[in-house]
């Protein structure tokens, strides 16, 4: 399989983890609202259903903050954007805690951006010059120029006074 498809198929596997677990949240939900409409016999005491309400708004911020960088990391992934390989770990690491589809989608996304296939689709958009690169006319630290260029070589460092 080619590299841009393994990128494809790595950011749509993290936007499918987030909607799952988004419809796991409310799944939940309606469970919890399916007990709480029944009665409860006379005589019992009752029910305690603004807690139990904060325990689920609680628990639903604290679920769609572990997922929520999985469908960031989902859209940088598909955009090719210079931060998608930090936002895929970011998401990879937090989607592993969620058996077991998070834990598949986690582990795909670190087997491709943890490879050597990840930087066929990223690097030659995002390459920036460094300082101490060569420029693109000098073959090695040698100075020496390529075949077929005309330019003077440049002066290994040290070798200026000569």
């Amino acid at each position: 399989m080619e590299n841009e498809k393994h990128n494809t198929y790595v950011g749509w596997a993290f936007i499918g983890n987030f909607i799952f677990q988004m419809l796991f949240n409310l799944f939940t939900l309606g469970m919890i609202a399916f007990f709480f409409s029944f009665n409860l016999p006379p005589g019992q005491p009752e029910f305690p259903v603004g807690i139990m309400v904060f325990l689920f708004v609680f628990m639903f911020v604290f679920q769609l903050l572990f997922t929520l960088p999985s469908l960031i990391a989902g859209y940088a992934v598909l955009k090719k954007k210079p931060w998608a390989r930090v936002a895929a770990f970011v998401g990879a690491a937090l989607s592993v805690m969620n058996v077991p589809v998070g834990t598949a989608v986690g582990v795909y996304a670190l087997w491709y951006f943890v490879g050597e296939e990840w930087k066929q689709v990223y690097e030659p958009q995002n390459y920036r010059p460094r300082l101490g690169d060569l420029p693109p006319h000098i073959d090695s630290y040698t100075a020496q120029p390529r075949q077929g260029t005309e330019r003077e070589p440049q002066p290994v460092p040290g070798q200026w006074r000569e």
